[in-house]
């Protein structure tokens, strides 16, 4: 089994995200509402909005987690919050954070 690194998994995000934009038929087949799109079959690139923050539901089992275009995150279960909603203006709750080693620094 080969591990796949972030990195090389990054640049394969980017690949698909390129032809993606060089292609407008690919692009109308795969669109979604407020300039999003799916990459493939388990992943939608998302462009942020001008007007409002769109969120995208994925359940599972009882569990909700919403995902923003903003990059902000909610997760819930019934009326429990496991991620509490972030508020305009306000830190989010949760952050995550991905770093690509470039020798002199990370991008």
């Amino acid at each position: 089994m080969k591990i796949i690194t972030l990195q090389e998994k990054v640049q394969d995000l980017f690949a698909q995200i390129h032809e993606l934009e060089q292609n407008e038929n690919k692009k109308a087949e795969r669109k979604l509402p407020s300039e999003c799109y799916f990459l493939n079959s388990d992943t939608v690139l998302s462009y942020r909005r001008g007007d409002g923050d769109a969120r995208y539901p994925y359940a599972h089992d009882g569990m909700t987690l919403w995902a923003y275009t903003s990059g902000n995150l909610k997760m819930e279960e019934s009326l429990y919050n496991v991620i509490l909603p972030a508020y305009e203006g306000k830190e989010p709750n949760v952050g995550f954070f991905a770093g690509l080693d470039m020798g002199e620094g990370f991008f």
